[in-house]
């Protein structure tokens, strides 16, 4: 993995700087009791979108885990061999060599007799 220059890292540094610098600048000329207002109203934005996160992560990582159980659990169900792959090792007992998908119905499409 490359490293990365300066430039970059003192652009990550200085663009967040610059934005803080921006906003203070343009809310030089509220009042004070509105900007109290302003930021009162900021938190709680911040804050519901924190919550919303977290909330999302914790569903996202209840999610994969049920997943996990669920196909840890199938594993066990379809152990025993099922009709087509029954058929399938009859087919191969025959010497003929099958290629592709067991249908429900009929002859296999594609056999080739092996030699």
């Amino acid at each position: 993995m490359r490293r990365r220059s300066w430039v970059l890292l003192a652009a990550d540094f200085l663009m967040p700087l610059a934005a803080i610098g921006v906003a203070v600048y343009l809310l030089r000329a509220v009042p004070a009791n509105l900007l109290r207002q302003e930021f009162e109203g900021l938190g709680a934005v911040v804050c519901f979108l924190v919550y919303a996160g977290i909330f999302l992560w914790y569903v996202s990582l209840a999610v994969a885990q049920d997943t996990k159980q669920a196909e840890e659990a199938n594993r066990g169900v379809g152990s025993s061999p099922s009709f087509a792959e029954e058929k399938g090792e009859r087919i191969q007992r025959e010497n003929v060599e099958f290629k592709g998908p067991l249908p429900l119905f009929g002859k296999p499409a594609r056999c080739e007799q092996v030699e």
